[in-house]
């Protein structure tokens, strides 16, 4: 989960500010954004999984493929162009 609000959100603050909290209900406040986050990021994983393997499906498989789309987040395209590659 930490991972992905890098992913995301380029930085990881909110979870070393987790690491670092002594309040209970701040190390709460905190895990609820990890978790919050961490399902945007299979949202958007899946969805831009659906995009590529679409515009793969439509153009063919070539030797090397190059996909772009301004919607896909630079912190995923590596997950997402793992999967395809299966």
């Amino acid at each position: 989960m930490i991972n992905a609000i890098g992913r995301l959100n380029g930085t990881i603050d909110e979870a070393v500010e987790m690491f670092l909290a002594t309040d209970p209900e701040d190390v709460q406040k905190y895990v609820d954004f990890l978790v919050e986050t961490n399902q945007k990021r299979k949202d958007l994983t899946r969805e831009q999984e659906e995009i590529a393997i679409k515009m793969v499906e439509k153009r063919g498989i070539e030797p090397v493929i190059v996909l772009a789309n301004e919607d896909f987040k630079e912190g995923i395209v590596g997950l997402v162009a793992g999967r395809i590659k299966e």
